[in-house]
């Protein structure tokens, strides 16, 4: 109660952003859709375990810090008064700056989180903490806040946050991507008997129950072109993790599996 009744004098608020939104440049609909992976592969799936175990661990560090560094923002009703709640953010290290060097320091401390995490998901993943605190410490223009960061447990992490392609440097991606073409997909696991010409479009207009796809229980995973850069990949479908820099295992590979049903 007294967290709250000290943050309620703050009058600033949340508002737009300062600079210009980034926007798509192609036009027309964004879809999302969930794409089952196979990870039957015992050495990928060790890897994507560790993986979430690393998000996990660097994750719940960041929120372990923010946390106290909250509480010491709440405890400094006069320094806020005298300079400001933003300039005691600054100096507490609340800004996303701060919490993102401070992501940064423990991938580079924690010699392990380097094999399995790029300083890029690591700071996608501060950038998660941050907005959870700065949703706790400025109140929206309701005047309303978010409940105090804390840390969460294992078995809430079910998601790594990530940006595919990154918004400044062209043919860069940062965490993960999907590679791959449709038609690439149906060559490599084209069903016996299918017509052809018969395209992945052409699904809905076949005979009810036929298969468009013959796609092992295990599936292989893709590659690498031959010019070495998945940008060039236009065969089967794939999620391409390019893992820490420190990771000699390579880029994480997870094949994707689509229904194979007619008209899906």
């Amino acid at each position: 109660m007294w967290m709250t009744a000290a943050l309620s004098a703050s009058p600033r608020r949340r508002g737009p952003n300062r600079g210009p939104a980034w926007r798509r440049d192609a036009a027309g609909p964004v879809a999302v859709i969930r794409l089952p992976l196979d990870v039957s592969d015992p050495r990928v799936r060790r890897r994507v375990e560790r993986l979430f175990g690393a998000a996990f661990s660097l994750r719940r560090a960041c929120q372990q810090q923010v946390a106290r560094r909250c509480r010491a923002f709440a405890a400094a009703p006069r320094a806020r008064a005298a300079a400001g709640d933003w300039a005691v953010q600054e100096r507490l290290g609340l800004a996303r700056p701060a919490v993102e060097a401070a992501a940064r320091r423990h991938v580079e401390r924690a010699g392990h989180l380097a094999q399995h995490l790029s300083k890029a998901l690591a700071l996608h993943l501060a950038d998660t903490v941050w907005t959870a605190a700065a949703r706790h410490l400025v109140p929206d223009a309701r005047g309303q806040r978010a409940g105090g960061p804390r840390p969460g447990t294992w078995w809430a992490f079910r998601r790594i946050p990530g940006r595919a392609r990154s918004h400044t440097t062209v043919h860069k991606w940062e965490t993960f991507r999907l590679v791959g073409t449709l038609p690439g997909h149906l060559d490599r696991y084209r069903a016996p008997g299918l017509p052809a010409g018969c395209e992945l479009a052409d699904g809905a207009r076949l005979a009810p129950g036929r298969s468009v796809l013959a796609q092992p229980r295990r599936l292989p995973a893709p590659g690498p072109p031959p010019s070495g850069s998945w940008w060039d990949h236009t065969g089967a479908l794939a999620v391409v993790f390019a893992g820490g820099p420190a990771s000699r295992a390579g880029d994480l590979v997870l094949p994707v599996r689509l229904p194979p049903g007619a008209g899906r």
